[in-house]
């Protein structure tokens, strides 16, 4: 038998259809229903169709079969494979929930308010247990927050297990959802500038620029900043970074006045990089910096190669700035100008100091990021044993507004009669952007290696003869919340190299750090 949690009037009705399909199996045992035997059959037939709408219309409004009854298994969407990742076999229901909420900003796109709102009431109950009471709409509170405690509130009557099954099931229909996300981004991928990848070497079409890393060096100032002293600074309940999804247990701050500014800490992870190549300074053909920030003019890379003594030596030094994925970009453009041999030694840095622009009153961003440096010493690879295969990045202008240091350039500069110093801070809407990553990472994915949002092996590309498979991946420590989202593509979490808890995001240089 299919059991529904009815509720209100539509408990009260049922309950009279259920009476009335009794009394006609009733009726028809023991031949005391008036009329012929057809009239009985018409009389059971009418009772059960009409339970069966009741049903239905509570399903749909209340949605109540699905604390019980999660949707089925969608299969073959883009990014899932076969099977959902917390619908696989042997996991237990404790274990779906913890990947199910891990994975939901990548489907948060498909989901209604309501859908949103049931989700963050279940995930609540789960995690904290029932809503304390709220009975006014209090001054101090948005009506945006107001609206997550209703919904706490309203999954409080709910047993912890029955709101995992539910929010189970919602993210089963999202995915459901995923597979008119699928269709429309196959029809883009044929058009997508992305597709038209940068000409190879001319002589291998699968080696895009053939270099090697014949160096890597680092610099993290030696201050760590655990999370505790991150909630006394900003007047945050104990352990409550803890149980941020952030995934930072400590950062590095710099001491710009006492040798550890952003050019300073460049300079130390270049030496270090240049050491490890076996390289002396003053044989560097090229310096690229990625993403700058220690002051307006002049470019950081000059200022950096003064630092490194080298500011006599008419050495070639530029920055890019690609915010955090400035190093990559810088990688590109260093490779693309050692493709036709005018540089053999070439230097790419990143150097990030966040700490100076983070509101510490700000529970979700005063604990995210740190400060750091890297370099690599980038070479000829003479024997082809490594190289930069493919490059693709894609922009989407549409999410400007929801990263941002407002001030820091003309638009807002100090004598602008509208500056205030929080303008100088760090806001992020975190669901804003993974709601605006999940839309396109799927596609973006499949453009770049076809079969890649659904695995890191048996993958193949135009050019490369056989099948191949990826060890590592190195992301941008975003937040640990982000890259726990990486499972959704089939990837296997010990692939993915994680700096996160050790340095927080450091910006740009948190993929070569």
């Amino acid at each position: 038998m299919w059991f529904v949690n009815y509720s209100n009037g539509t408990w009260a009705a049922a309950f009279l259809l259920h009476c009335i399909l009794v009394s006609a199996f009733y009726q028809m045992a023991t031949g005391e229903a008036t009329g012929t035997l057809r009239g009985r059959i018409v009389l059971f037939l009418v009772a059960k169709s009409c339970l069966g709408l009741v049903l239905q219309f509570a399903a749909k409004k209340y949605r109540f079969h699905e604390r019980f009854h999660p949707s089925p298994v969608p299969k073959g969407n883009i990014g899932f494979g076969s099977v959902l990742p917390w619908n696989k076999t042997g996991l237990s229901l404790e274990q779906r929930f913890d990947k199910a909420s891990k994975m939901a900003v990548m489907l948060s796109h498909l989901a209604t308010p309501l859908d949103q709102l049931a989700m963050y009431g279940s995930y609540k109950v789960v995690k904290f247990g029932r809503s304390p009471a709220l009975a006014t709409f209090p001054k101090s509170m948005s009506r945006k927050d107001f609206a997550k405690r209703k919904a706490w509130t309203e999954a409080s009557k709910l047993t912890s297990k029955e709101a995992m099954i539910k929010y189970i099931a919602i993210m089963n229909e999202l995915a459901a959802r995923s597979k008119e996300h699928e269709k429309t981004a196959k029809k883009k991928n044929a058009r997508h500038p992305s597709t038209r990848m940068s000409p190879a070497n001319g002589k291998d079409p699968f080696v895009m620029y053939p270099v090697k890393i014949a160096g890597h060096g680092s610099y993290c100032p030696k201050r760590v900043v655990k999370n505790n002293e991150i909630e006394a600074l900003g007047g945050f309940a104990i352990s409550s970074q803890e149980t941020k999804r952030t995934g930072v247990m400590e950062r590095r701050w710099a001491d710009i006045d006492g040798g550890e500014n952003l050019i300073q800490n460049a300079a130390a992870a270049i030496r270090r990089a240049c050491a490890k190549a076996s390289l002396g300074l003053d044989e560097v053909d090229l310096i690229v910096g990625g993403f700058g920030g220690h002051q307006f003019l002049p470019d950081d890379a000059s200022l950096v190669q003064g630092e490194l003594g080298l500011g006599d030596s008419g050495t070639r030094a530029f920055t890019v700035h690609a915010t955090c994925l400035s190093f990559f970009v810088a990688m590109e453009v260093a490779g693309s100008f050692m493709r036709d041999g005018r540089y053999r030694n070439v230097v790419v840095f990143a150097s990030s100091i966040a700490s100076v622009g983070l509101d510490h009153h700000n529970v979700h961003t005063a604990g995210l990021f740190g400060d750091g440096a890297a370099a690599v010493v980038l070479q000829p690879s003479e024997d082809g044993s490594a190289a930069i295969h493919r490059v693709a990045m894609e922009t989407y202008g549409s999410g400007a507004e929801f990263c941002k240091i407002e001030s820091g350039g003309t638009y807002r500069p100090l004598s602008h009669p509208q500056f205030k110093p929080q303008m100088c801070c760090f806001t992020m809407d975190g669901e804003a952007t993974l709601s605006l990553v999940s839309r396109f990472v799927f596609g973006a994915l499949n453009r770049f290696i076809p079969g890649l949002e659904q695995g890191l092996e048996n993958l193949s590309v135009e050019g490369c003869d056989g099948s191949f498979d990826i060890d590592w991946v190195v992301p941008h420590q975003a937040s640990a919340l982000g890259l726990d989202t990486f499972g959704m593509f089939g990837w296997k979490q010990e692939k993915v190299l994680r700096t996160i808890h050790k340095y927080g995001n450091t910006v740009a240089a948190s993929i070569p750090l």
